[in-house]
């Protein structure tokens, strides 16, 4: 059965900026050098998306590109030629450019989403680069919630592979345990359905670690997350997604200076997967770079503001950054954002600590209540043997975690 879709870290449909316009006039400033006065559609693309390859086309990664003619393209030819469904952009410049990026669906001409971004043109090539990754970055949940949408008036059990990763990945998104269950069968339908989807497989991986970090059964559900992520790997190659499972796997298992670097390996694939870049956030933390991974998680952060599991793991790698250089304060503030969006035992337990270390001896007490009803089986030890933290760190931790008044065992 051939799979409707690449994978995730493919190229998506193409953005056409449709002409700059500086008062009447029209000036093609994307197209060319500041100051330019001519007239034509731009296109650009960054490999970040999941979606059917039948129905939309692409160009090149990189910078925006630009083909100079001298009329602009209606708006509804530039959605026809683009496919089924797609995304066009409109652009103004005066001193400063403004670029009104749309994602229109062409079969109905509904507009699924829309951002406008105003910028100086001072340096045109970092304004085209900025605003290109901001862009796809937007855009990629929305497609892919376009794409769950869909999928929502079909019964389970007659949805293809294609369709059960779709809404795999709308649930991994959702950041809990309910969700992540139902998550992991749709990617088991996916495989039983077409083994090779290398796809289905880095996302099974995904679900596996994440189920092994609420269960604690780390020692059972690990090596199958690893195997998955390997098999992810071994089908496909320039999945950013597979490198992603593989490099949580890495640091789930307290492999720090390995996990970094498919971590890497998915952002040189897809330069705006913000979920790799909060990730790899989360691991510089680890290996001591405090202010690397609070850089890269704030990035990951303005990509995609609105992403929950993006928001929670670029607010728990900016906590535990904060965590390790011993500011409790801003660890404490930064896991209470990641707490407001996802279910982790690792944000309670740096909330706990940090609290406790500081002396708010109320809000170690609280945060300590609220993890219990979550994980009535949280304990010190239950900590040291799950929690990603190893030798100085973890120490620090877990004395932080008995000074608020966790059980030992």
């Amino acid at each position: 059965m051939p799979i409707k879709g690449r994978a995730l870290g493919a190229p998506i449909s193409s953005l056409v900026f449709a002409g700059l316009e500086q008062g009447s006039q029209v000036a093609a400033n994307f197209g060319g050098m500041p100051g330019g006065h001519q007239t034509g559609p731009a296109v650009a693309s960054r490999e970040a998306g999941l979606l059917p390859e039948p129905a939309f086309r692409s160009a090149s990664q990189g910078a925006l590109t630009s083909t100079l003619e001298s009329h602009c393209w209606p708006r509804q030819r530039i959605v026809e030629s683009a496919g089924e469904r797609t995304f066009a952009t409109e652009c103004k410049a005066g001193n400063r450019v403004r670029v009104t990026a749309q994602l229109v669906e062409a079969a109905t001409g509904n507009h699924v989403w829309a951002e406008r971004y105003d910028r100086d043109l001072a340096d045109i090539f970092a304004v085209q680069d900025e605003i290109t990754e901001r862009v796809v970055a937007a855009i990629e949940p929305e497609l892919y919630a376009a794409e769950e949408v869909r999928s929502q008036n079909k019964p389970p059990d007659s949805l293809d592979a294609w369709e059960c990763v779709i809404r795999a990945l709308s649930l991994i998104g959702q950041g809990t345990r309910d969700e992540n269950t139902e998550a992991e069968a749709l990617c088991r339908r996916a495989i039983a359905i077409t083994p090779g989807y290398g796809q289905a497989h880095a996302l099974l991986s995904w679900t596996l670690w994440r189920r092994a970090a609420w269960s604690g059964d780390s020692g059972t559900i690990l090596p199958q997350a690893m195997a998955e992520a390997r098999a992810a790997l071994a089908l496909d190659e320039r999945d950013p997604w597979a490198h992603l499972a593989l490099g949580t796997v890495l640091y789930r298992v307290r492999r720090y200076a390995d996990a970094r670097r498919p971590l890497r390996r998915a952002l040189e694939l897809n330069p705006s997967f913000a979920l790799a870049h909060a990730l790899l956030g989360v691991v510089l933390a680890f290996l001591g770079a405090e202010e690397e991974a609070i850089t890269g998680a704030e990035r990951a952060l303005r990509l995609s503001p609105a992403d929950r599991l993006v928001g929670a793991y670029g607010s728990v790698a900016i906590a535990g950054a904060h965590f390790r250089a011993g500011r409790h304060a801003e660890c404490v503030e930064w896991a209470r954002k990641t707490i407001e969006r996802a279910e982790f035992v690792a944000a309670y337990c740096l909330l706990i600590a940090a609290a406790a270390v500081a002396g708010d001896v109320a809000l170690a007490a609280s945060a300590t209540a609220d993890l219990l009803k979550m994980q009535p089986d949280f304990s010190v030890v239950w900590a040291r043997e799950n929690t990603v933290y190893s030798g100085k760190e973890l120490e620090r931790l877990l004395d932080g975690l008995r000074k608020a008044g966790v059980p030992e065992g």
